[in-house]
């Protein structure tokens, strides 16, 4: 298994993957992959063939991919933020009572998440979604 510090990422773009699935093309061209590399091309091919199999098109145009943790406890909370805004601050300058509006940022992360395709990258699962 490759230990590629783009595995350890929380959100990746299948742009930067492609270009790096590139590069390790072209040195195998060569023969000049390390072990490694090697194994960091197969993890990269079969993510480019596991998307499209999912129904998930664009590899070089840009397929977002956030790893599943993070997008339940951080990513929800900050895409609704730009999308919204800053909703319960908002409602607190408001008046509006504390107690009775304490969002459930998992059930939040559930109903987002219907939008996304589940990949697996290494022993790492990832939401993906075309750009």
């Amino acid at each position: 298994m490759s230990n590629a510090k783009w595995m350890k990422e929380d959100l990746l773009d299948s742009r930067d993957l492609a270009d790096r699935m590139e590069e390790l093309e072209a040195l195998d061209d060569k023969n000049r992959l390390s072990p490694s590399e090697s194994d960091e091309l197969e993890v990269l091919e079969k993510l480019q063939h596991d998307l499209e199999n999912e129904g998930v098109s664009g590899w070089t145009d840009g397929i977002m991919l956030i790893e599943m943790g993070y997008f339940h406890s951080t990513y929800a909370e900050e895409l609704i933020g730009e999308i919204y805004g800053d909703i319960e601050g908002e409602m607190l300058k408001k008046g509006f009572p504390y107690n009775l509006f304490n969002m459930d940022w998992d059930d939040v992360a559930e109903v987002l998440s219907s939008d996304y395709q589940v990949v697996r990258i290494g022993t790492q699962d990832y939401y993906a979604q075309s750009a």
